[in-house]
């Protein structure tokens, strides 16, 4: 099964913003994370529940391609109207329990909003980002990681593969990012920085 951000989908989170919204993480069962997603978009109309997915590079005998897989197991992150009950949420299939480590609320706040609110931005699907090599290091210059090249610790220019430190919900995740080089002008870009 494959994470898809559909017309639907698109149209509720232009709802979301325009009429404002709160965001929540739920915890589910490992490996549930698109079903119970699909299931919670099917059964609740104003609401948006996504996984956060990526493609990744694989190789495989010489073969090179690239696979979506779930970047964060066990999370699906919902966005629902503020005037909406997050607890009357309800997975027929799974149990899912609303995160709360600072509030009885659930309700994200801070950092921990910032980066849902990049999730609802990408959709829950992060593509593979962008770069160019300019004077021996790497430069994100389009994708999901430009908006992370804080957050990046280290890459990997064989397997093409930047790992990125988050911090979500009181603690730190760290993940593997896929990026391509391209051929880019750089007569935009400040090379004095590298």
């Amino acid at each position: 099964m494959l994470w898809q951000f559909d017309d639907d989908l698109k149209l509720r989170k232009l709802k979301l913003i325009e009429y404002g919204y709160n965001a929540y993480c739920f915890f589910v069962l490992q490996g549930q994370e698109l079903n119970i997603a699909e299931e919670l978009n099917n059964n609740y109309d104003y609401i948006i529940a996504t996984p956060l997915t990526k493609m990744s590079h694989r190789s495989r005998k010489g073969y090179k391609f690239d696979v979506q897989e779930v970047l964060l197991s066990g999370y699906v992150f919902c966005f629902i109207p503020k005037d909406r009950d997050i607890f009357k949420i309800k997975s027929s299939k799974n149990t899912i329990r609303v995160l709360n480590w600072k509030n009885d609320d659930g309700k994200l706040y801070g950092k921990d909003l910032d980066y849902a609110n990049w999730i609802l931005d990408v959709e829950g699907f992060l593509t593979v980002s962008e770069a160019i090599k300019i004077n021996g290091k790497v430069k994100i210059v389009n994708g999901p990681l430009k908006n992370l090249e804080g957050n990046i610790v280290e890459y990997s220019k064989h397997n093409r593969n930047c790992r990125i430190e988050i911090h979500l919900l009181n603690q730190t995740i760290n993940a593997w990012l896929p990026f391509d080089y391209v051929d880019a002008d750089i007569s935009d870009l400040d090379t004095r920085r590298y």
